[in-house]
């Protein structure tokens, strides 16, 4: 008799416990996909100078700064940075290069390279989401998941892809 009341408690305390609603946890790709957290400077080496919209001059950059449209980064020599801008997509530039944030929305990033090298690994980039690298002589659009390269020396930009990547001129 004993164990049968012990029984019946145990199986009324799992099916109290199994109904109460869970705490919904956020799904990581929701989350962590391009536009929905800001660009935020990850690594820095080097030489690495930020500047925001009206300051007054450039700044020694932090790392984990998140980023705001009209923000730019720069590299001197030596000098590295790289931005996550989602789960698994970064941005890095090389010595030398001047990096701008120029838009940021839900579904779309644009990016601006005055200057350098500057490589876009977007492992992940979801179906609809855009991200727009412009240089002083050409824009690209970049739909698909892959690596891509930018440079821009002078009036010459060269424009890379590697594992799988597509993008439109």
């Amino acid at each position: 008799m004993r164990t049968r009341v012990i029984v019946g408690l145990m199986l009324a305390l799992g099916l109290v416990i199994g109904s109460v609603p869970q705490s919904s946890a956020a799904d990581p790709s929701e989350e962590d996909a391009i536009g929905r957290t800001p660009p935020r400077l990850s690594f820095v080496d080097g030489q690495v100078s930020f500047w925001r919209p009206g300051a007054q001059d450039w700044a020694e950059a932090q790392m984990n700064i998140p980023l705001a449209p009209g923000d730019q980064v720069a590299t001197g020599s030596p000098g590295n940075l790289e931005l996550q801008i989602g789960a698994r997509a970064f941005v890095r530039a090389w010595a030398n290069t001047q990096l701008g944030l120029e838009n940021h929305e839900p579904d779309f990033v644009q990016f601006r390279v005055s200057g350098g090298r500057v490589a876009f690994d977007l492992r992940t980039l979801e179906a609809g989401h855009t991200v727009e690298v412009a240089t002083p002589s050409a824009a690209f659009i970049i739909e698909h998941p892959g690596y891509y390269r930018v440079d821009v020396i002078g009036e010459r930009t060269n424009f890379i892809t590697r594992r799988a990547g597509r993008a439109t001129v």
